[in-house]
């Protein structure tokens, strides 16, 4: 006689040991365990659904009693006519007080543009501003043929600050630099603000032949109305002669002025113009709370990149 538990089933015995068995056990609480939470969870999903259906039902009927409302006649008319009209009347309303408040904003600067245009027109002087005109024309024809620049790239109508609209190819960036130039001699003559310096970065695009290249250099050079002039161009034409007081530095080496070494000395050397440039502002500025206090413009750290 076998003395392992047994247990009779379909004519078949089956045995199992004691672990197997606590297996088993383990896995039928944890199995009853979920069935009671999905259980719970069932239930409290069927009530929410109730609670909904008996709010969807609410606003069913109050549809219903809604669409009753509008069929009622009254003087003839359907009420939901009246009501339509009534929302366009309430519209209406809102759109014209909106109108009103809008119309008397536009009002009161209107009135306040005729002010200036008044005082404008008390302070323009317009004998001077024709000849302002006349001479930056005047200038512009000059500088023009300066650079050789054909006739027909030049506008008939110059207006002041505006580039020539016929100025194509090659010529363009002369038409560009006349139109500068012109703009600072205008300044020189009538102007009285500061007078800053005047920078020209690659004169040499669009293809510029040395010999245009060079008349370019010399018309910056020599005839610019400006307190210093600064050139940035890749090449210089092999006989072109500079002006007696124009210094040429050449850079073999690429962003050769941004290199950390040379970065502080070229600030101690534009400390003093950038310092005088900031004097000037200040007494053409009105006066501020706080003025700045005397002494060096701060130098900032060249940092730790060679290029930066």
């Amino acid at each position: 006689m076998s003395t392992e538990p047994a247990a009779a089933h379909c004519s078949h015995v089956h045995t199992a040991t004691f672990h197997a068995r606590q297996a088993l056990a383990i896995d039928a609480h944890d199995i009853h365990e979920v069935v009671i939470r999905l259980q719970t969870a069932r239930d409290k999903l069927q009530g929410d659904e109730a609670a909904l259906q008996t709010k969807l039902n609410a606003v069913a009927e109050r549809l219903r009693s809604l669409n009753e409302s509008l069929k009622v006649h009254r003087d003839g008319r359907p009420v939901a006519d009246v009501v339509v009209a009534k929302s366009l009347s309430v519209l209406k309303d809102a759109y014209d007080v909106t109108r009103r408040d809008l119309a008397a904003e536009l009002d009161i600067a209107t009135e306040e543009l005729q002010e200036y245009d008044s005082r404008l027109k008390d302070l323009a002087d317009k004998e001077r501003e024709k000849r302002i005109r006349a001479s930056f024309k005047e200038d512009l024809i000059s500088y023009a043929d300066m650079l050789d620049i054909a006739k027909v790239e030049i506008a008939s109508k110059v207006t002041i600050g505006t580039r020539s609209p016929n100025a194509s190819g090659s010529y363009a960036p002369r038409a560009v630099l006349a139109n500068h130039l012109a703009l600072l001699s205008a300044h020189s003559e009538y102007g009285d603000g500061p007078t800053f310096p005047f920078i020209v970065d690659t004169p040499q695009q669009s293809g510029q032949d040395p010999v245009s290249l060079g008349r370019m250099l010399d018309t910056i050079l020599k005839r610019a109305h400006s307190g210093q002039t600064m050139v940035a161009t890749e090449s210089i034409p092999d006989n072109w002669v500079p002006p007696e007081d124009c210094s040429i530095l050449q850079f073999g080496v690429k962003r050769h002025v941004l290199l950390e070494e040379a970065f502080r000395p070229g600030v101690e050397a534009l400390n003093g113009m950038v310092k005088a440039m900031h004097e000037e502002l200040l007494k053409q500025a009105p006066v501020a709370d706080e003025q700045p206090q005397d002494g060096d413009i701060p130098i900032p750290d060249a940092g730790d990149d060679e290029d930066e």
